[in-house]
């Protein structure tokens, strides 16, 4: 693993009992993107995510959550403003740095599943960790205890197209958390699931929250966001407090 995600995760990992480890800390975030017209996807946000928060963040389409979604797991980058990510400036990070912390301290959920159709879970799940320097028994293994983490050790060598949408959906967490990341973003996680199964995902979100690991999910749904340890709601690119 990168020295960088190294040093942020013990950081977060070790925080001393009682202090407020910020695992993200975005102060006067704004994404401008040029015109014609020129269009402001993030106004002046703040946002402090500390470890085992739960954070929901609702608006409609256009309104910027995937725009804010997005520089908070830096797969892009603020015009203005500060985010700093297990106390390290992300602003001073150059691109092999930023993907080794996007790969190493950010897992993923996202509305479509982005299974690989012809690997087995197994597969889709070890492919998470291809690029951490670990061997294939190794990358096999941790495979294997993040299927049994999310119920599905008996669908190991199952392939995408014989799972059930809320199995597929499954094996896209445990791909998520497979590197043990300290934050979770997810983006409409149970928006193409019945709502039986939808419930199941966000039990098994809920669970991975208990064990430490901070949540910030954009979504349309109230009940999907009641989940959440708090609701914040963004419009025209302005974060806010849900009434």
């Amino acid at each position: 693993m990168n020295p960088l995600a190294v040093s942020v995760k013990e950081a977060l990992v070790d925080a001393v009992p009682g202090m407020v480890a910020l695992v993200a800390d975005l102060a006067g975030v704004a994404r401008h993107f040029p015109g014609p017209p020129p269009v402001e996807a993030l106004r002046h946000a703040s946002l402090q995510v500390a470890a085992g928060d739960y954070v929901s963040i609702m608006g409609p389409s256009g309104s910027g959550k995937s725009t804010l979604l997005n520089v908070i797991g830096l797969l892009d980058t603020a015009t203005a403003g500060s985010y700093w990510l297990g106390g390290v400036d992300t602003a001073m990070l150059n691109e092999q740095q930023r993907t080794a912390l996007r790969r190493d301290v950010i897992g993923f959920i996202f509305q479509e599943f982005y299974l690989i159709s012809g690997r087995t879970a197994l597969e889709n799940v070890a492919l998470g960790l291809v690029y951490t320097g670990v061997t294939r028994k190794q990358r096999d293994t941790a495979a294997c205890d993040a299927l049994a983490r999310v119920g599905l050790s008996h669908r190991v060598n199952a392939l995408p197209t014989t799972l059930s949408g809320g199995e597929r959906q499954r094996v896209a967490i445990a791909r998520a958390v497979v590197n043990q990341p300290r934050l979770l973003l997810c983006d409409e996680p149970t928006g193409n699931l019945d709502s039986q199964t939808a419930a199941q995902i966000l039990d098994l979100i809920d669970v991975l929250n208990a064990d430490g690991v901070a949540v910030v999910s954009i979504t349309h749904d109230p009940s999907t966001a009641a989940r959440a340890h708090s609701v914040l709601t963004i419009r025209d690119g302005v974060l806010g407090v849900a009434q």
